[in-house]
């Protein structure tokens, strides 16, 4: 088992649930990543747990990655956090943490935030 795969979902999950609840659309995505990652059966079953209760990233390591991964998984919880248009507070903070985790410098990282926003103003738009 790869833990840096699982990782990455558990971390995912995290943000997903990071605003109280776990929503269809959430868990949709979270199986596609869960597939797109390949996940074998035993990831695939630990993950469905963290889609029916909010996993800890207390035991999450991302030393592995180097520092466009750190940046591109930031990216990725940014786009998780304004999946719905909108970023609420506990997303907020799950932001700080996984920037935190990530290594992602505050100019990086205010670069990928105002790209979400945007992206987000103009699919709100259609």
């Amino acid at each position: 088992m790869s833990q840096a795969r699982l990782d990455v979902v558990r971390a995912m999950a995290a943000m997903a649930w990071s605003d109280g609840r776990m929503d269809k659309k959430e868990m949709e995505k979270l199986r596609v990543l869960g597939k797109r990652m390949g996940l074998d059966m035993s990831e695939r079953s630990k993950m469905e747990g963290f889609l029916r209760s909010r996993p800890s990233l207390d035991q999450v390591d991302f030393s592995g990655l180097n520092e466009k991964e750190q940046h591109a998984f930031y990216m990725l919880a940014v786009h998780y956090a304004y999946m719905d248009k909108r970023v609420k507070p506990g997303e907020l903070k799950m932001l700080d943490t996984l920037a935190e985790l990530l290594n992602v410098p505050p100019e990086v990282r205010a670069t990928i935030d105002e790209k979400a926003k945007a992206q987000a103003a103009s699919q709100a738009k259609k």
